[in-house]
């Protein structure tokens, strides 16, 4: 796999920053490079396949997605969804996050029987 580095304005960038609301902080209280997050998505990939469970290669915007499917779904309020994942308009939340499932199609079109 190809190594990606950071420049070195990015470097002061983060070392000159008081994090205090991370989810998954280094050791040092820093966010994960990029490239650290998808190495370790990709060895839990690789271990599950080792044990019979494949899985298709995401990245970590993924869980983005995956979020913001599972919030609508269980009925989140489209507006409070935007806001919190930081969108400009409602159009890309719903356009570009929100997916519709299978099951949830399945659902839904159960209802129109009664």
């Amino acid at each position: 796999m190809r190594q990606k580095t950071l420049n070195t304005s990015t470097v002061q960038k983060y070392k000159d920053t008081n994090f205090t609301n991370l989810v998954f902080p280094s050791k040092k209280n820093q966010p994960f490079h990029d490239m650290v997050i998808l190495e370790s998505i990709h060895n839990v990939i690789a271990k599950m396949a080792a044990d019979g469970v494949y899985v298709e290669k995401f990245g970590p915007h993924t869980f983005r997605h995956t979020f913001a499917t599972r919030a609508i779904e269980n009925d989140m309020n489209p507006k409070t969804l935007q806001r919190i994942l930081g969108h400009s308009s409602l159009q890309m939340t719903m356009n570009l996050y929100c997916h519709v499932s299978d099951d949830k199609l399945f659902d839904e079109m159960k209802k129109m029987e009664k």
